[in-house]
């Protein structure tokens, strides 16, 4: 989900609340509830960003949703979006706010492919060499693509490092093609 500049502020600003009054945890748990709601379900991004529903109508069913699920700081923070005609953003904010607790825990997600599972020993031995990569706790997400033949391809935020199988064989078969071309 693309964040805007506001969404930002706002996550900023919750963050700092959250800090001050000591429940970053809280509404961490919160934020990601709200997040995974909002992004499973396109009706309500749809009831959100209607310009048709007004905007008591949306704070009644965000306080329907989620107000005997969240904390009541978020509930007042649900509020205060209403106020500011900003709850259709809530997704993205939500978002930011994910994002900025990780920066502030010192939390990396990294996507890595490999070509078969990983048994348990394997994955806390490459979590292990990516926390030490990093410097930071590593979240990783695998996913198995046979296609990649062996090894495997790490994302690191924008940085791909592809140590698969299948990328040395290309990256070997244009070497021989350069080499018989001169």
């Amino acid at each position: 989900m693309h964040t805007t500049k506001a969404a930002r502020r706002y996550a900023k600003a919750l963050m700092g609340m959250a800090k001050e009054l000591d429940q970053i945890e809280a509404i961490y748990e919160d934020m990601d509830l709200i997040y995974g709601t909002i992004s499973d379900s396109r009706e309500l991004v749809l009831f959100l960003k209607s310009p048709v529903v007004k905007s008591s109508d949306k704070e009644s069913v965000l306080k329907k949703i989620f107000s005997d699920k969240v904390s009541q700081s978020t509930n007042q923070f649900f509020t205060l979006m209403v106020e500011k005609d900003r709850e259709d953003q809530l997704g993205e904010i939500a978002a930011a706010y994910l994002k900025m607790y990780d920066e502030y825990k010192g939390i990396q997600h990294i996507d890595v492919v490999v070509a078969q599972q990983l048994d348990e020993n394997q994955e806390k031995v490459l979590r292990q060499s990516l926390e030490k990569r990093t410097g930071k706790t590593v979240r990783m997400k695998v996913s198995v693509d046979e296609s990649i033949k062996g090894g495997a391809k790490v994302r690191i935020d924008d940085t791909v490092i592809d140590g698969s199988v299948k990328y040395k064989l290309e990256e070997l078969r244009h070497l021989l093609h350069e080499t018989t071309l001169n």
